[in-house]
């Protein structure tokens, strides 16, 4: 990745997978932006990364806040080269002793998020919800 590239992190507000996956990219020199249902928790791991992280509030629940943040972002950065779908629920304790109902509605809503690709641009669609760097 270079300097000109530009990361999405959506569910980067806590201390996991979606910090350390903005982490890296800054590390790898891409300008970084990370959101999250609560923009004070995002503040903090954009503070963290430094070099010019924006932190955005977004609940991915919402396709208007999905929409709304990529658009954000595009004005406020550039259109987004890279963007991961981390925001999601999880049910606490070993998978075989989850409650079905919980398990499917954390199933469900991690999938639907990551559906709001919708809101990218067209140039960044592929087959089956993926998106694709510019």
């Amino acid at each position: 990745m270079s300097k000109n590239e530009i990361a999405l992190v959506i569910g980067a507000g806590g201390p996991g997978l979606g910090a350390a996956v903005a982490r890296a990219c800054a590390k790898d020199g891409m300008r970084v932006a990370v959101a999250s249902r609560t923009k004070a928790k995002v503040d903090v791991i954009a503070h963290a990364i430094g070099s010019g992280a924006h932190s955005y509030a977004c609940d991915a629940t919402k396709p208007d806040d999905v929409a709304a943040l990529f658009a954000a972002v595009t004005k406020d950065l550039g259109e987004p080269d890279l963007v991961v779908f981390n925001a999601g629920a999880y049910a606490p304790g070993n998978v075989l002793d989850i409650d079905p109902k919980e398990f499917e509605r954390c199933w469900h809503g991690r999938w639907s998020r990551a559906a709001r690709a919708r809101s990218f641009s067209p140039a960044q669609r592929l087959p089956y919800g993926a998106v694709r760097a510019s």
